[in-house]
Order: C-alpha cells, then structure tokens, then sequence
C-alpha cells in the first residue's frame, strides 16, 4: 500500500468505512473483508470498533430498508397472483416467474390494478 493512504491512519479508517457504508449492500461483506485482511491487526481491531458502533446504524438501516422493500415486492407478487387467479385468468410459467422477478413496486401496483378489470394478460402487462 502506498505511503499515501495508511489503514492504520483514523482518517483513512474513517474514509474506508464511510465508502463501505455507501456500497452496494450485495457486496459490502465481500469488500469490508477484502479491507480487513490487509489491515493491520491495531488498524483491523479500531475499524472494527467503529463498525459495530458509528457504522453499525447504516449498515442495519441499509439492510432494514432492503429486507422491507423486498417484502413489499413480495406483497405485491402474491396479490397480482392472487388477483389473477381469482379472476380465473390463467398465468402461465413464462409469466409468472416475470412477475416474481419483478422488483420495481410501482409496476407490481400497476399491473394488480389493471388485473382487476381486464380481460387478460395482454392488457394486464400493456405499456
């Protein structure tokens, strides 16, 4: 490592784990790992500290919000199934695993809207 950027500096630490906190959460573990295994064991025991307390909020925010929006997907899965199959219209397997890949809230509501009223998929998955 360059003289530059010492893990062992606070400020460095502080950089590191500010930029860890604003990662994608998918590859925090992965990346936070990586940091910690060329730290030195004083500069690996400090961040860790700063982790489980300064860190710790964002890190359990940004995985709260993550696990909520992925129950709302959820929700929102099953109630435009649910709504379909009361509808008697029939989805099939293409369809259905496009809509449990469905992410995106809004569209989910979209279509359960539509699904309420239309006379098929076609016009349930119109743009």
């Amino acid at each position: 490592m360059n003289g530059k950027y010492r893990l062992d500096d606070p400020q460095t630490q502080a950089y590191v784990l500010d930029q860890l906190a604003r990662t994608d959460p998918k590859l925090q573990a992965s990346y936070t790992d990586s940091v910690l295994q060329v730290a030195s064991e004083a500069a690996r025991q400090a961040m860790e500290e700063s982790m489980r307390t300064k860190y710790r909020t964002t890190l359990v925010d940004t995985l709260l919000a993550e696990g909520r929006a992925e129950g709302q997907a959820e929700a929102a899965h099953k109630l435009l199934l649910g709504i379909l199959a009361t509808r008697g219209i029939a989805v099939p397997e293409a369809v259905s695993a496009r809509i449990m890949a469905c992410t995106d809230t809004d569209l989910l509501e979209s279509w359960a809207l539509r699904a309420v009223t239309a006379a098929g998929l076609d016009e349930v998955f119109a743009e």
